[in-house]
């Protein structure tokens, strides 16, 4: 991760922490929704419940079929691939300046 990447990192992690007042969290949250295309009907909880953005990023869904076929892989979290290659072996993963061995990084298991 370069300096500026880290840097952007941080300061949204310091953003994100910051309580939202009630009356903006509606029509924040919903924006937010919108610009990424994320399913409000999935949330658990009312969109103005959370105190924090992390907590609105981090919010409960109802559940949703899992499809167990051997050729597909699981992702416990909506998310975007920005990268792929072959993995070879038990590889080490650099995850977010963290090393991960292949095994490690797919079952959680050293």
């Amino acid at each position: 991760m370069n300096k500026y990447t880290n840097v952007a990192s941080r300061t949204a992690g310091i953003i994100a922490h910051l309580p939202v007042p009630q009356f903006m969290r509606n029509t924040l949250y919903t924006w937010f929704a919108s610009s990424y295309n994320v399913n409000l009907a999935e949330i658990v909880d009312p969109v103005d419940s959370f105190p924090r953005f992390v907590d609105f990023f981090t919010r409960k869904i109802h559940p949703r079929p899992v499809d167990f076929s051997s050729n597909v892989l699981t992702s416990p979290a909506d998310s975007k691939v920005l990268s792929f290659s072959e993995i070879k072996g038990n590889e080490v993963l650099l995850v977010k300046n963290i090393n991960y061995d292949l095994i490690e990084f797919v079952t959680g298991r050293k």
